[in-house]
């Protein structure tokens, strides 16, 4: 069945940006080395940067404070976790970038003041919303290296993936692990005037022991309960509303997989709003409408996430353009989005920031985005939900296999465009590796021929892989002025029809559709 139009977005708010723990002070590591302790000039340099994404039509900045039991906040906050930017000896290779922030830290903090308590402010000076973001079980290397893992032991999540033990972070099906976190909670909400807390449950994914997930969901569904009941304590304090986002999977099925009931958290009123996420790329076929669905008659709201890089896989591009941002917001859009949440879309300068973020001000917009170039970027993930890293995922591509007669594949991609209109034209591209010069191929579009002198091929003898390394391709290159592509979903088939060789494989890989108003 074909997906269904959205009836529009709801409420007001179009653009949330996320950024980790560092990832707006990146931009200012100038000053670090320059001016390791000049309150004023940090001060200032922190309140541009906010400066620039109000500019850019962003509503929301959605800043994290909490990597599993690390903070960014002022050290008095609380006594459940510990500053992020203190000197340790195991911060190892952070150890440098370590110290510097924790002069600047320590200079901020003799004034009374914090980084993010002046990123705080300036939000509400300017009419930006501040939430604080929370990362549940990070596992980067370095989390892994703070107090309370050593502490606890007996709290420790270990987890096996492909007959590899490795570590799991914390196992949220004990009732200390979350105790604890709801004691932070309640220390930063005394502390500091956040305009409420997004969980990223995305990183990374895994709180409970595998093939304990589902039993164990009502203890985060209680979990959720709690937290909103102290939102709307300190709400009543405050006279204003003060909310409760989600980051979960995107593909909703591995929710529940995951012990993520967000069907319950939306049916009970726990969330305000729930961010469908990839854990670090962008699926331009990501059902929106599984969520929407779930939120109508309800004050939930859906805002699908973007990532800030492109990671391992089998796409040659290193980094997003804006028309990638913007193809997949307006698929977003089509089917169920009431706004996007870019995550870590972050450069290593103020300059970059101020120019970068603004190029994505047309998703603020659903109707200024319309007028906008558009690409789609396709490729198919599989497996088991995200957990070891990046460097675990798995890709499809088409494997035209030599020996097998008519060896033929396919690909899913969802388009979000009316293309026998004659307000657009579209282009679809895609590389086959290993192709010899004889060799021939039939592509299908939804069950229909494409007839082959529209189908421009184009060897790249100089190209390269996904990895930079060395490897010459043939591209591929249909226009779609006569589609047998419609709105919504569609499918790719691509057959090989004469070989040359009887052995070896042909793989069809990078999928993409560009699209020019």
């Amino acid at each position: 069945m074909n997906a269904k139009r959205s009836n529009g977005p709801r409420g007001p708010r179009r653009l949330v940006t996320y950024y980790d723990s560092a990832g707006l002070e990146i931009s200012l590591n100038s000053l670090l080395t320059s001016m390791p302790n000049d309150v004023k000039a940090w001060t200032r340099g922190v309140q541009t940067l906010v400066d620039a994404h109000a500019d850019a039509g962003v509503d929301t900045i959605a800043q994290n404070i909490f990597d599993r039991f690390t903070h960014s906040l002022h050290r008095d906050t609380t006594k459940v976790a510990y500053p992020s930017y203190e000197p340790r000896p195991e911060h190892d290779e952070h150890v440098a970038s370590a110290l510097r922030y924790h002069v600047m830290n320590k200079a901020m903090q003799e004034a009374g003041s914090d980084t993010i308590r002046i990123m705080l402010d300036r939000c509400h000076e300017v009419g930006l919303t501040f939430i604080a973001a929370m990362r549940m079980n990070d596992r980067h290397p370095i989390s892994l290296k703070e107090k309370t893992w050593f502490e606890h032991p007996e709290w420790r999540l270990k987890l096996q993936q492909e007959g590899v033990y490795w570590d799991g972070g914390f196992d949220y099906s004990l009732e200390p692990v979350r105790e604890r976190v709801l004691t932070f909670i309640g220390d930063l909400l005394e502390h500091y005037d956040v305009d409420g807390i997004e969980f990223d449950w995305m990183r990374w994914v895994y709180v409970f022991r595998p093939g304990t997930e589902q039993r164990n969901a009502p203890l985060l569904t209680d979990f959720h309960g709690r937290t909103r009941q102290l939102l709307d304590k300190a709400a009543s304090k405050r006279g204003r509303k003060l909310h409760l986002g989600v980051r979960v999977p995107h593909i909703f099925a591995r929710c529940m997989e995951a012990g993520f009931d967000v069907t319950a958290w939306i049916k009970e009123g726990l969330v305000d709003y729930v961010v469908p996420s990839h854990f670090g790329h962008m699926d331009y076929n990501t059902k929106v409408e599984d969520f929407r669905s779930l939120t109508e008659g309800t004050d939930c709201r859906v805002y699908p996430s973007t990532q800030g890089h492109m990671w391992t896989g089998p796409c040659r591009l290193k980094m997003y353009r804006p028309s990638h941002y913007f193809g997949i917001a307006h698929n977003f859009y089509a089917f169920g989005a009431d706004g996007v949440e870019t995550y870590n879309y972050q450069f290593s300068t103020v300059e970059q920031i101020a120019s970068k973020v603004h190029e994505l001000k047309p998703i603020s917009d659903p109707a200024e985005l319309a007028g906008h170039d558009r690409e789609y970027l396709y490729w198919r993930h599989h497996g088991r939900l995200q957990a070891a890293g990046a460097q675990s995922m798995q890709y499809d591509v088409i494997r035209l296999t030599r020996s097998e007669p008519n060896s033929s594949g396919t690909f899913d991609f969802r388009l979000a465009e009316d293309l026998d209109s004659a307000n657009v034209s579209a282009l679809m591209e895609f590389v086959a590796v290993g192709m010899a010069v004889d060799d021939r191929i039939s592509v299908k579009i939804n069950g229909q021929k494409v007839p082959p002198d529209r189908v421009r091929r184009f060897h790249i003898w100089d190209g390269h892989d996904h990895e930079d390394k060395d490897e010459p391709y043939d591209l591929f290159r249909i226009a779609l002025s006569d589609p047998p592509v419609k709105f919504g979903d569609n499918e790719l088939a691509v057959s090989l029809t004469k070989t040359v060789g009887a052995d070896g494989v042909i793989r069809i890989e990078d999928l993409s559709v560009s699209v020019h108003p």
